[in-house]
């Protein structure tokens, strides 16, 4: 059966990404569609394609608040026929293939609750995508290191939803440079000062993805 799924242009990389994709950063504010469009996304591959997905977050107990409640209602929308509910099983935190006895769909933390320091992150080897979402909470690039190093999959690619952190972030300083952001008049010039130094907005700045291989922003 012919599936269309409806999708924003900057979603066009997540259904077709550049040859040795690795990593893609959907990098924005609240708001910015990323959510919505990734969980559509998640929802098609395992449904459709029968890809394994894993949703990760800096604590597992908040998942279910974010993106994998977003998975559902796209899975639930497709399913109001319920028709399926012949191929899979659905619980809140995970979904099955029936015939296969995969599961397609499931969660894990980087810690385990909020008084825990790291959470058990290996058996991760079989994924298709990886979905790190609200990444900005992540502060330990170790286990973030560790996660994405299990991910031995061939063609594996990670999904990294990052509402703007702090310039210091580890996750910026690995991916991005940033510069100033300029002020403009109304015919888009700049604007400079007495001593001739072009004016900048305080405390704006602009990410600009560093150009490293597999990686799309």
């Amino acid at each position: 059966m012919a599936v269309v799924v409806k999708r924003e242009p900057e979603a066009i990389p997540l259904y077709a990404p550049p040859e040795g994709t690795t990593l893609i950063i959907w990098l924005g504010g609240r708001g910015g569609k990323k959510t919505y469009e990734v969980s559509k996304f998640a929802a098609f591959k395992a449904t459709k394609e029968k890809k394994r997905i894993v949703v990760v977050r800096d604590e597992k107990t908040l998942i279910e608040e974010t993106i994998l409640n977003e998975i559902w209602t796209r899975y639930d929308r497709a399913n109001a026929s319920g028709v399926l509910d012949q191929y899979f099983t659905k619980n809140t935190t995970e979904l099955k293939d029936k015939r296969s006895g995969k599961t397609l769909i499931y969660t894990k933390g980087f810690r385990a609750s909020s008084n825990a320091k790291q959470a058990h992150l290996k058996g991760s080897s079989d994924i298709d995508y990886a979905i790190i979402e609200e990444a900005e909470d992540i502060t330990d690039p170790m286990a973030f290191n560790k996660f994405t190093d299990s991910l031995r999959k061939e063609g594996c690619i990670v999904i990294i939803l990052l509402n703007v952190p702090d310039l210091s972030h580890f996750i910026i300083k690995r991916y991005f440079t940033f510069e100033n952001v300029p002020i403009l008049d109304g015919e888009g010039n700049f604007q400079y000062d007495d001593k001739g130094e072009r004016l900048v907005e305080d405390g704006y700045f602009k990410l600009i993805p560093k150009k490293l291989p597999g990686f799309v922003c």
